[in-house]
């Protein structure tokens, strides 16, 4: 009796065991076959190419439904900050970020650009953080929303703190940046960034950009079509003269 019931405890171990090695073996199986398919495409040749193809596991968690159709210019969303008059002739949408290297040599010649011909010119923010290339990049685009929700003309002060302070921009520096702001309370601020209130919107404008094949910020729109020429405010200007 003692022998058989060694024999049974012997076999529903190894049973057990084996069910353990085929679970681990299915799970790692249903993990790596996106990342095995998608690497035998002949475009993708590395686990970085892999990664620019697909969302941000670290901060998208969902799927705006605006965003769910095919698309092949930028969503008009009310909630995006607006330099210039809402009811100005052209429409230009720019997708951003705050810290990129990128973002701050041309962001300013695109603003530069709108700021010259503002009766005529609008832009639109809409967040691209690229937060696996700089780390503050979704902090500050959540803190700049937060204020944008208090002030949206301080949006765009704000940016322009946050692009001046980049090189050792953290949560510290950006809580101190945003204290300077006498206008703004400062608790609805501080609950906001903390409990990432806005972050919803910076997702939104995330996933529109990847939708839009967009790679590095800044992306420029006018008119519904992308931009294709220099970043560089007189640049623009011209290409604009010629759509007024």
């Amino acid at each position: 009796m003692k022998k058989r019931k060694t024999i049974l405890f012997m076999t529903t171990s190894f049973g057990a065991l084996v069910l353990f090695f085929l679970g681990v073996f299915f799970i790692s199986y249903m993990v790596n076959f996106p990342l095995n398919e998608a690497l035998a495409d002949e475009t993708i040749v590395s686990l970085d190419d892999y990664l620019d193809l697909s969302v941000d596991p670290s901060f998208v968690t969902f799927i705006p439904e605006e965003l769910r159709g095919d698309s092949a210019s930028p969503v008009f969303n009310i909630n995006d900050p607006v330099l210039g008059d809402e009811s100005a002739l052209i429409n230009m949408v720019v997708f951003g970020d705050h810290v990129s290297e990128a973002s701050a040599v041309l962001l300013p010649e695109i603003i530069s650009a709108v700021q010259s011909q503002s009766k005529d010119v609008n832009l639109s923010w809409k967040d691209f953080p690229i937060p696996r290339m700089y780390k503050q990049s979704l902090p500050a685009a959540i803190a700049a929303r937060c204020v944008q929700e208090q002030d949206e003309d301080l949006f765009w002060q704000v940016h322009e703190d946050f692009q001046a302070a980049r090189a050792s921009l953290n949560d510290e520096v950006i809580l101190e940046t945003i204290s300077c702001y006498e206008s703004l309370d400062q608790d609805i601020f501080n609950t906001c960034f903390t409990d990432q209130e806005t972050l919803a919107k910076v997702q939104t404008g995330y996933l529109e950009a990847k939708k839009l094949d967009a790679d590095i910020p800044p992306i420029l729109y006018i008119s519904g079509e992308r931009y294709e020429g220099k970043y560089v405010a007189g640049e623009i200007v011209n290409y604009l003269k010629d759509l007024i």
